[in-house]
Protein backbone atom coordinates (compact mmCIF):
# COMPACT_ATOMS: atom_id res chain seq x y z
CA UNK A 1 0.00 0.00 0.00
CA UNK A 2 2.99 2.37 0.18
CA UNK A 3 3.23 3.02 -3.57
CA UNK A 4 -0.43 3.34 -4.53
CA UNK A 5 -1.23 6.08 -1.96
CA UNK A 6 1.78 8.06 -3.14
CA UNK A 7 0.67 7.81 -6.76
CA UNK A 8 -2.90 8.67 -5.81
CA UNK A 9 -1.81 11.59 -3.67
CA UNK A 10 0.43 13.01 -6.40
CA UNK A 11 -2.41 12.82 -8.91
CA UNK A 12 -4.87 14.25 -6.40
CA UNK A 13 -2.67 17.22 -5.53
CA UNK A 14 -2.02 18.03 -9.18
CA UNK A 15 -5.66 17.63 -10.17
CA UNK A 16 -7.01 19.55 -7.18
CA UNK A 17 -4.71 22.47 -7.90
CA UNK A 18 -5.76 22.49 -11.57
CA UNK A 19 -9.44 22.04 -10.76
CA UNK A 20 -9.53 24.89 -8.27
CA UNK A 21 -7.62 27.35 -10.46
CA UNK A 22 -8.11 26.47 -14.15
CA UNK A 23 -10.99 27.77 -16.25
CA UNK A 24 -11.18 26.60 -19.87
CA UNK A 25 -12.00 29.41 -22.31
CA UNK A 26 -13.11 29.23 -25.95
CA UNK A 27 -13.65 31.87 -28.60
CA UNK A 28 -17.16 32.40 -29.96
CA UNK A 29 -17.01 33.62 -33.56
CA UNK A 30 -19.31 36.48 -34.43
CA UNK A 31 -22.44 35.40 -36.29
CA UNK A 32 -22.21 36.48 -39.92
CA UNK A 33 -26.00 36.47 -40.43
CA UNK A 34 -25.61 34.87 -43.83
CA UNK A 35 -28.54 32.99 -45.34
CA UNK A 36 -27.69 29.40 -46.16
CA UNK A 37 -28.81 27.41 -49.14
CA UNK A 38 -31.20 25.67 -46.78
CA UNK A 39 -32.95 28.94 -45.90
CA UNK A 40 -33.09 30.08 -49.50
CA UNK A 41 -34.67 26.79 -50.46
CA UNK A 42 -37.41 27.26 -47.88
CA UNK A 43 -38.45 30.43 -49.68
CA UNK A 44 -38.30 29.00 -53.19
CA UNK A 45 -40.06 25.65 -52.66
CA UNK A 46 -43.85 25.94 -52.54
CA UNK A 47 -45.88 24.24 -51.31
CA UNK A 48 -43.39 22.82 -48.82
CA UNK A 49 -43.80 19.89 -46.46
CA UNK A 50 -41.23 19.31 -43.77
CA UNK A 51 -40.86 16.47 -41.27
CA UNK A 52 -38.97 16.64 -37.98
CA UNK A 53 -37.79 13.54 -36.13
CA UNK A 54 -37.18 14.09 -32.42
CA UNK A 55 -34.53 12.55 -30.21
CA UNK A 56 -34.98 9.60 -27.89
CA UNK A 57 -32.47 6.95 -28.91
CA UNK A 58 -33.89 3.67 -30.17
CA UNK A 59 -37.44 4.74 -29.26
CA UNK A 60 -37.20 7.68 -31.62
CA UNK A 61 -35.82 5.43 -34.33
CA UNK A 62 -38.69 2.95 -33.95
CA UNK A 63 -41.24 5.77 -34.06
CA UNK A 64 -39.65 7.16 -37.23
CA UNK A 65 -39.66 3.76 -38.93
CA UNK A 66 -43.39 3.39 -38.26
CA UNK A 67 -44.19 6.91 -39.40
CA UNK A 68 -42.21 6.64 -42.61
CA UNK A 69 -43.68 3.23 -43.38
CA UNK A 70 -47.10 4.89 -43.45
CA UNK A 71 -45.80 7.82 -45.52
CA UNK A 72 -44.10 5.46 -47.97
CA UNK A 73 -47.46 3.89 -48.76
CA UNK A 74 -49.16 7.22 -49.37
CA UNK A 75 -48.76 9.99 -51.92
CA UNK A 76 -47.56 12.37 -49.19
CA UNK A 77 -43.97 11.10 -49.19
CA UNK A 78 -43.41 12.45 -52.70
CA UNK A 79 -44.37 15.94 -51.52
CA UNK A 80 -41.89 16.09 -48.62
CA UNK A 81 -39.12 18.61 -49.30
CA UNK A 82 -37.43 18.89 -45.89
CA UNK A 83 -36.30 16.45 -43.22
CA UNK A 84 -34.70 17.50 -39.93
CA UNK A 85 -33.66 15.42 -36.94
CA UNK A 86 -31.76 15.35 -33.67
CA UNK A 87 -30.06 12.63 -31.62
CA UNK A 88 -31.69 9.20 -32.05
CA UNK A 89 -33.83 10.63 -34.82
CA UNK A 90 -30.64 11.18 -36.78
CA UNK A 91 -29.79 7.49 -36.48
CA UNK A 92 -32.86 6.91 -38.63
CA UNK A 93 -32.66 9.94 -40.91
CA UNK A 94 -28.99 9.48 -41.80
CA UNK A 95 -29.72 5.98 -43.09
CA UNK A 96 -32.95 7.00 -44.81
CA UNK A 97 -31.36 10.00 -46.54
CA UNK A 98 -28.06 8.48 -47.66
CA UNK A 99 -28.51 4.72 -48.06
CA UNK A 100 -28.65 3.59 -51.68
CA UNK A 101 -27.98 -0.09 -51.07
CA UNK A 102 -31.71 -0.83 -50.62
CA UNK A 103 -34.94 0.73 -51.83
CA UNK A 104 -37.26 2.49 -49.37
CA UNK A 105 -39.62 -0.47 -48.93
CA UNK A 106 -36.72 -2.78 -48.02
CA UNK A 107 -35.25 -0.20 -45.64
CA UNK A 108 -38.51 0.44 -43.80
CA UNK A 109 -40.31 -2.92 -43.94
CA UNK A 110 -43.90 -3.66 -44.82
CA UNK A 111 -46.72 -1.41 -43.69
CA UNK A 112 -48.80 -2.94 -40.89
CA UNK A 113 -52.42 -1.93 -40.33
CA UNK A 114 -53.83 -1.37 -36.83
CA UNK A 115 -56.19 -4.36 -37.02
CA UNK A 116 -53.14 -6.60 -37.64
CA UNK A 117 -51.31 -5.55 -34.49
CA UNK A 118 -51.17 -8.85 -32.64
CA UNK A 119 -48.08 -10.39 -31.10
CA UNK A 120 -48.38 -13.52 -33.23
CA UNK A 121 -48.59 -11.48 -36.44
CA UNK A 122 -45.75 -9.15 -35.47
CA UNK A 123 -43.45 -12.06 -34.61
CA UNK A 124 -43.78 -13.32 -38.18
CA UNK A 125 -42.86 -9.97 -39.78
CA UNK A 126 -39.44 -8.77 -40.91
CA UNK A 127 -38.56 -5.41 -39.30
CA UNK A 128 -36.94 -3.97 -42.42
CA UNK A 129 -33.24 -3.27 -42.86
CA UNK A 130 -33.26 -0.18 -40.63
CA UNK A 131 -35.21 -2.08 -37.97
CA UNK A 132 -32.66 -4.90 -38.14
CA UNK A 133 -30.01 -2.59 -36.70
CA UNK A 134 -31.98 -2.24 -33.45
CA UNK A 135 -31.49 -5.94 -32.75
CA UNK A 136 -27.71 -5.55 -32.69
CA UNK A 137 -26.13 -6.22 -29.28
CA UNK A 138 -24.31 -2.96 -28.64
CA UNK A 139 -22.18 -4.38 -25.79
CA UNK A 140 -20.72 -6.98 -28.13
CA UNK A 141 -19.95 -4.30 -30.72
CA UNK A 142 -18.23 -2.14 -28.09
CA UNK A 143 -16.13 -5.05 -26.79
CA UNK A 144 -15.03 -5.91 -30.33
CA UNK A 145 -14.00 -2.31 -30.97
CA UNK A 146 -12.05 -2.18 -27.69
CA UNK A 147 -10.25 -5.39 -28.66
CA UNK A 148 -9.33 -3.74 -31.97
CA UNK A 149 -7.72 -0.85 -30.10
CA UNK A 150 -10.46 1.79 -30.36
CA UNK A 151 -9.69 4.71 -27.98
CA UNK A 152 -12.26 4.95 -25.19
CA UNK A 153 -13.08 8.55 -26.08
CA UNK A 154 -14.13 7.34 -29.55
CA UNK A 155 -15.96 4.21 -28.41
CA UNK A 156 -19.49 5.65 -28.45
CA UNK A 157 -18.97 7.31 -31.84
CA UNK A 158 -17.53 4.18 -33.44
CA UNK A 159 -20.11 1.88 -31.84
CA UNK A 160 -23.03 3.93 -33.18
CA UNK A 161 -21.40 4.08 -36.62
CA UNK A 162 -20.79 0.32 -36.63
CA UNK A 163 -24.35 -0.52 -35.55
CA UNK A 164 -26.32 1.91 -37.69
CA UNK A 165 -24.11 2.92 -40.62
CA UNK A 166 -21.97 -0.11 -41.49
CA UNK A 167 -24.88 -2.29 -42.74
CA UNK A 168 -25.56 0.37 -45.38
CA UNK A 169 -21.94 1.03 -46.44
CA UNK A 170 -22.06 4.47 -44.81
CA UNK A 171 -19.47 3.94 -42.06
CA UNK A 172 -16.17 5.32 -43.26
CA UNK A 173 -13.64 6.17 -40.56
CA UNK A 174 -11.87 8.49 -43.00
CA UNK A 175 -14.63 11.02 -42.20
CA UNK A 176 -16.29 11.52 -45.57
CA UNK A 177 -18.16 14.72 -46.34
CA UNK A 178 -21.90 15.03 -46.99
CA UNK A 179 -23.19 16.32 -50.32
CA UNK A 180 -26.76 16.99 -51.41
CA UNK A 181 -26.22 15.85 -54.99
CA UNK A 182 -23.57 15.13 -57.62
CA UNK A 183 -23.62 18.74 -58.83
CA UNK A 184 -22.60 19.86 -55.36
CA UNK A 185 -19.75 17.33 -55.35
CA UNK A 186 -18.51 18.66 -58.70
CA UNK A 187 -18.66 22.26 -57.48
CA UNK A 188 -16.71 21.47 -54.30
CA UNK A 189 -14.05 19.31 -55.98
CA UNK A 190 -13.47 21.95 -58.66
CA UNK A 191 -12.51 24.39 -55.90
CA UNK A 192 -10.60 21.78 -53.89
CA UNK A 193 -8.35 19.68 -56.19
CA UNK A 194 -7.21 17.55 -53.23
CA UNK A 195 -10.73 16.08 -53.02
CA UNK A 196 -12.52 13.75 -55.40
CA UNK A 197 -15.94 12.06 -55.55
CA UNK A 198 -14.76 9.22 -53.29
CA UNK A 199 -14.51 11.70 -50.42
CA UNK A 200 -18.27 12.26 -50.33
CA UNK A 201 -21.47 10.57 -49.25
CA UNK A 202 -24.25 11.82 -51.52
CA UNK A 203 -27.93 11.99 -50.61
CA UNK A 204 -30.23 9.49 -52.22
CA UNK A 205 -31.94 11.47 -55.02
CA UNK A 206 -35.26 9.77 -54.21
CA UNK A 207 -35.37 11.36 -50.74
CA UNK A 208 -36.39 14.88 -49.61
CA UNK A 209 -34.12 17.47 -51.21
CA UNK A 210 -33.13 19.28 -48.01
CA UNK A 211 -31.80 17.61 -44.88
CA UNK A 212 -30.44 18.99 -41.63
CA UNK A 213 -29.45 17.59 -38.23
CA UNK A 214 -29.31 19.54 -34.98
CA UNK A 215 -26.44 19.32 -32.53
CA UNK A 216 -25.01 20.97 -29.43
CA UNK A 217 -21.46 22.06 -28.64
CA UNK A 218 -20.89 21.38 -24.97
CA UNK A 219 -17.95 21.60 -22.58
CA UNK A 220 -14.59 19.85 -23.12
CA UNK A 221 -13.83 16.69 -21.15
CA UNK A 222 -13.64 17.30 -17.37
CA UNK A 223 -15.45 20.66 -17.61
CA UNK A 224 -19.07 21.64 -16.98
CA UNK A 225 -21.75 22.64 -19.48
CA UNK A 226 -24.45 25.10 -18.48
CA UNK A 227 -26.79 27.63 -20.10
CA UNK A 228 -24.02 30.20 -20.35
CA UNK A 229 -21.71 28.17 -22.60
CA UNK A 230 -23.82 25.70 -24.64
CA UNK A 231 -23.95 26.54 -28.36
CA UNK A 232 -26.49 25.08 -30.78
CA UNK A 233 -25.58 24.32 -34.39
CA UNK A 234 -26.92 22.59 -37.49
CA UNK A 235 -25.31 20.07 -39.81
CA UNK A 236 -26.42 19.58 -43.39
CA UNK A 237 -24.83 18.91 -46.79
CA UNK A 238 -25.25 22.62 -47.55
CA UNK A 239 -24.39 24.25 -44.24
CA UNK A 240 -22.72 23.60 -40.90
CA UNK A 241 -23.25 26.27 -38.26
CA UNK A 242 -26.21 28.31 -37.08
CA UNK A 243 -27.90 30.04 -40.03
CA UNK A 244 -30.85 31.24 -37.97
CA UNK A 245 -28.93 33.58 -35.68
CA UNK A 246 -27.91 32.84 -32.13
CA UNK A 247 -30.58 31.30 -29.95
CA UNK A 248 -28.69 31.35 -26.67
CA UNK A 249 -28.56 35.00 -25.60
CA UNK A 250 -26.15 34.26 -22.76
CA UNK A 251 -23.52 32.27 -24.61
CA UNK A 252 -23.49 33.15 -28.28
CA UNK A 253 -25.33 36.39 -28.97
CA UNK A 254 -22.07 38.32 -29.20
CA UNK A 255 -18.55 37.49 -30.20
CA UNK A 256 -16.09 36.89 -27.40
CA UNK A 257 -15.23 34.08 -25.01
CA UNK A 258 -17.21 31.52 -23.09
CA UNK A 259 -15.84 29.85 -19.96
CA UNK A 260 -16.14 26.28 -18.71
CA UNK A 261 -15.71 25.60 -15.01
CA UNK A 262 -14.05 22.32 -13.93
CA UNK A 263 -16.44 19.41 -13.49
CA UNK A 264 -14.58 18.33 -10.33
CA UNK A 265 -13.79 20.80 -7.59
CA UNK A 266 -10.93 20.25 -5.17
CA UNK A 267 -13.49 19.65 -2.42
CA UNK A 268 -15.27 16.94 -4.43
CA UNK A 269 -12.07 15.04 -5.07
CA UNK A 270 -10.87 15.46 -1.49
CA UNK A 271 -14.11 13.94 -0.17
CA UNK A 272 -13.78 10.89 -2.44
CA UNK A 273 -10.17 10.32 -1.39
CA UNK A 274 -10.96 10.92 2.29
CA UNK A 275 -13.77 8.34 2.25
CA UNK A 276 -11.38 5.82 0.74
CA UNK A 277 -8.67 6.57 3.31
CA UNK A 278 -11.18 6.19 6.16
CA UNK A 279 -11.66 2.58 5.14
CA UNK A 280 -7.97 1.78 5.68
CA UNK A 281 -6.42 0.13 8.68
CA UNK A 282 -4.48 2.20 11.22
CA UNK A 283 -1.14 0.95 9.86
CA UNK A 284 -2.09 1.98 6.31
CA UNK A 285 -3.17 5.43 7.52
CA UNK A 286 0.15 5.99 9.30
CA UNK A 287 2.08 5.06 6.15
CA UNK A 288 -0.07 7.33 4.04
CA UNK A 289 0.33 10.27 6.43
CA UNK A 290 4.11 9.93 6.21
CA UNK A 291 3.97 9.78 2.42
CA UNK A 292 1.68 12.81 2.34
CA UNK A 293 4.06 14.91 4.41
CA UNK A 294 6.98 13.80 2.24
CA UNK A 295 5.16 14.83 -0.95
CA UNK A 296 4.18 18.18 0.55
CA UNK A 297 7.82 18.84 1.32
CA UNK A 298 8.86 17.94 -2.24
CA UNK A 299 6.22 20.25 -3.73
CA UNK A 300 7.23 23.04 -1.39
CA UNK A 301 10.88 22.73 -2.41
CA UNK A 302 9.93 22.87 -6.12
CA UNK A 303 7.94 26.07 -5.61
CA UNK A 304 10.99 27.69 -4.01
Amino acid sequence: MTKSPLVLLALAVAFCQAASETVFKANVVENLNQSSELLSAAVNVEPSIGISVSGGGSRSMICAIGGFRALQNSSIVDEVDFLSSVSGGSWFSSIYMFATKYDADTLLGDEIYPEELTLSFLSSQEPGKIGDTLETKSNEVALKLIAEGTPLNKLWQYSIAEIFLSPFDLNDKDQKYMAANENQVSAITSLNPSLDSNDFLVQNPERPAYFTMGGTLEAPLLYQSDESNIAYFKMSPSYVGNPYGNTNSTATSTAGQVSYAPAWSACDLYEVIQNWINSWSLKQKIKFKAAKEMLKAILSDKEK
